[in-house]
């Protein structure tokens, strides 16, 4: 009698338990703050205690409500302003439902050496597990202080009543619990009118455009979606890109580098894509393309088409430089495309390559670009082949 009890009491203990999922952390507006996330099944007060040098401080948050058929959650986000490069422990949850496990993290970097990981077109159930994997063993031995997801998350984030998206979460939680993620829209997120990536994710600004800075580089991220559907939001996007672009000499001092992403490409070549490597890019660089030569945006960086290809340093369709691997100076921008994490398999077949013209490479095997900025002097992106970690794509760029 006695065991049945204490079965009872078990049970009723497991049923009262809450435990958060689906943790992940964002840069804020400003270099110090972070937004840490998560998610319940029931309503509960959204608590984050951060273990400083004189002991835990607690921070209140709030949630918004998330429903997708039987499929319902509560997402947390509480902003919390920390040093810049120091280490930290933190938990999440409430008193009521109880807290994660004690997770290890940093303040965001700012006027420092930072790397940065770009992935973009991720599926786990389709292509993309042998990227994620590779992912998971950069980051466990290297210092990556942002990683940039460029759309088109999960395929799809809003499948199986968003259960798909509670799975991909998860699976990423091991890593974007410590690791800021930066997200970005893409066509796929628009599916569902954007309710998975608005109840998702919590951005700076209105969460579809937004800026941040770590280290030594100022992001900007849109939404290439408003050029082609709600394009009543697309001149306040651009004018606000036009804004963030145009800096103060202050700014400049102290982020030298300027690297704008989205989802669609501006420059692309594809046999097998040809509607958004002709017609939609060419749309997106008729607003986008003059205000990025006159301040002069160092990267341009988007997923959308499943390979990797960039360019030489181009404007207008044109390129000078003839060394194709280190830039001085080069005053124009860089253009990758970076879909080739996996998303449906197979990646795109480049097709045929053009001989000459502003593309220096092009690879469709699966892979994921790593951004690491030393200084205010020297930039190096790297590509990654996601099968063995081995670099086939490596440029400089140098203001010296």
């Amino acid at each position: 009698m006695r065991l049945l009890y204490y079965f009872f009491l078990l049970l009723l203990s497991a049923g009262t338990q809450d435990v958060p999922e689906q943790i992940h952390v964002a840069i804020g507006e400003i270099p110090t703050k972070l937004i840490i996330s998560w998610s319940t099944r029931k309503p509960n007060d959204s608590i984050l205690k951060v273990k400083y040098h004189d002991g835990w401080k607690s921070f209140t948050g709030s949630y918004r409500n998330f429903t997708d058929g039987s499929n319902s959650w509560c997402i947390h986000s509480v902003p919390v302003y920390l040093l810049c490069g120091k280490e930290y422990e933190y938990v999440v949850g409430s008193e009521k439902s109880g807290f994660s496990e004690q997770i290890k993290i940093k303040g965001p970097p700012n006027q420092e050496p930072t790397k940065t990981l770009f992935i973009g077109d991720l599926s786990f159930h389709l292509g993309g597990k042998d990227t994620w994997h590779a992912v998971k063993s950069f980051v466990s031995s290297n210092s990556v202080h942002t990683i940039v997801m460029l759309g088109d998350l999960a395929y799809n984030l809003h499948s199986k009543s968003s259960t798909r998206g509670d799975s991909y979460m998860n699976s990423l939680q091991p890593v974007v619990q410590t690791v800021p993620l930066m997200v970005t829209p893409g066509n796929h997120e628009s599916f569902d009118k954007y309710q998975n990536f608005l109840s998702r994710f919590q951005m700076p600004n209105n969460k579809f455009f937004y800026t941040f800075t770590a280290g030594f580089v100022r992001f900007v991220s849109i939404n290439t979606e408003f050029f082609f559907n709600n394009r009543e939001n697309l001149d306040e996007m651009v004018n606000y890109v036009k804004d963030e672009l145009d800096r103060t000499w202050t700014d400049v001092v102290k982020y030298p580098w300027l690297v704008v992403y989205g989802h669609r490409p501006m420059y692309c070549e594809s046999d097998f894509k040809a509607q958004a490597c002709l017609g939609q890019s060419d749309v997106i660089r008729q607003r986008l393309e003059i205000l990025f030569s006159r301040y002069r945006v160092d990267l341009y960086v988007n997923a959308h088409v499943h390979n990797y290809q960039r360019t030489l340093p181009v404007f207008e369709g044109k390129s000078s430089e003839v060394n194709g691997n280190r830039f001085e100076w080069p005053w124009k921008t860089v253009y990758i495309t970076n879909g080739a994490a996996g998303a449906e398999g197979e990646n795109t077949k480049v097709g045929k390559r053009k001989k000459g013209g502003v593309f220096f490479v092009q690879e469709d095997e699966h892979s994921f670009g790593i951004m690491s900025v030393a200084n205010k002097t020297h930039l190096r992106w790297e590509q990654v082949y996601s099968k063995n970690q081995e670099v086939f794509d490596e440029f400089w760029i140098v203001k010296d």
